[in-house]
């Protein structure tokens, strides 16, 4: 059985995705709530100068920045 090959602006065949903007709000916030821990949890690791803090501040705002990326991915399928 062979996959249909998904297009722009085609939603794909299946039950139709969905969004809980409520539940976004809520990871994303988790997400951005580490930040103001992250020179502690450094502090206690090889990492303690500004590099390694930046470095980990960094990767949380990238997981933010993929979970919102994800749901307007969502949504454009809708």
């Amino acid at each position: 059985m062979s996959t249909p090959n998904p297009r722009p602006g085609v939603p794909l065949p299946g039950p139709p995705p969905t969004v809980d903007p409520e539940q976004i709000r809520a990871d994303v916030g988790d997400i951005l709530a580490r930040l103001d821990g992250v020179e502690e949890h450094v502090a206690g690791s090889a990492d303690t100068d500004v590099a390694g803090v930046l470095a980990a501040k960094a990767r949380l705002l990238d997981e933010a920045h993929e979970r919102l990326t994800d749901a307007l991915s969502t949504l454009d399928k809708i």
